[in-house]
């Protein structure tokens, strides 16, 4: 077999003085050292004081993985008003457009100095006074006429001829307009208000309450027209609201023919012969007409369609089922 490690080692040098000697211990030495530190491993203890670029570059560069998905995140938002557009201009202006629109909310006009006469105490239906528009919403505008609230005024009472989809469509901001007093409820501090002639409430005639469903009407006066509905004077407090749905079509002269309405509503000033009672609203004081008699000619589906819920008869069936019993 080979011989030991340091009789090669010794027999390789082959020392001839006590400096080769020396030499060859000290190789002897070095030798076993390194098979025993690269057998071993690095210790534990001894820490590296320099270190390579390459890991050096890797430990700046980490970061946790939701790092990078924030940054997915925050593109995303920015990209999100358009995909094409890259330098935020949609952003922009949408920003732009904020701001103005929170400028003219700071720039709202002022409250009208306040008036005794127009308090909520004081005011009574029928009064008018001169406002300011100080705020507009889609279903009506606020405005100031010197009581302690804004009163309201809701887009059905704006024009007497047109319908008004939208308050903004008829006012501006700070727009000056004659007003009429519909309500005015010191308690609940609210102030109804109208830009129609409001007629004050006659205690002679007839509450709504009084009204039954399926009542039958005679000889009553349209008093105002629109492109939708007509309001009805029938003797109330109030003015009856016929829809042109509730109109209803005359019964076909033959087979084929095209049915025709009932009615045609002109103008103010138009007599009904005859109408109906189709629904009483105590809590919103209001009523509703139509021109159908009651009978099945009112659920006719070609009626301008159904006129109650289809879940009606599935009640009725219900109701007459007999009741299970053990």
């Amino acid at each position: 077999g080979k011989p030991p490690l340091k009789s090669r080692v010794s027999a390789k040098l082959c020392p001839t003085d006590a400096a080769d000697t020396a030499m060859a211990r000290l190789a002897t030495t070095m030798l076993a050292l390194t098979r025993a530190a690269a057998f071993l491993g690095p210790s534990p203890h001894h820490r590296l004081t320099t270190a390579s670029p390459m890991l050096a570059e890797r430990e700046e560069k980490w970061e946790p993985p939701e790092f990078e998905e924030n940054r997915v995140k925050a593109r995303k938002r920015q990209e999100r008003f358009s995909p094409l557009d890259k330098a935020g201009a949609a952003r922009r202006l949408m920003l732009d457009a904020q701001r103005e629109m929170n400028e003219r909310r700071r720039q709202r006009p002022a409250y009208l100095p306040l008036k005794p006469e127009a308090s909520l105490e004081n005011a009574t239906a029928g009064q008018w006074f001169s406002g300011v528009v100080r705020n507009l919403k889609p279903h009506g505008a606020w405005v100031s006429i010197g009581a302690e609230v804004d009163g309201f005024v809701h887009c059905r009472d704006m024009s007497d001829t047109d319908f008004v989809s939208d308050s903004r469509e008829v006012l501006r901001l700070g727009d000056e307009i004659d007003v009429c007093v519909k309500g005015a409820d010191a308690a609940k501090r609210v102030l109804s208000l109208s830009m129609l002639q409001v007629e004050p409430i006659d205690e002679t005639r007839r509450p709504v309450s009084s009204y039954s469903v399926d009542e039958r009407l005679e000889d009553v006066a349209v008093t105002r027209v629109t492109p939708h509905a007509a309001f009805v004077d029938v003797g109330a407090r109030v003015p009856a609201y016929l829809h042109v749905a509730d109109i209803g079509l005359l019964p076909r002269r033959k087979v084929g023919a095209a049915r025709v309405p009932r009615l045609k509503l002109e103008a103010p000033g138009q007599s009904i012969q005859e109408c109906w009672v189709k629904a009483v609203d105590v809590g919103r004081d209001r009523l509703r007409l139509t021109l159908v008699p009651p009978g099945p000619e009112r659920d006719d589906p070609t009626l301008y369609g159904r006129r109650t819920s289809p879940l009606d008869d599935a009640e009725e069936d219900d109701e007459m089922a007999p009741r299970w019993t053990d």
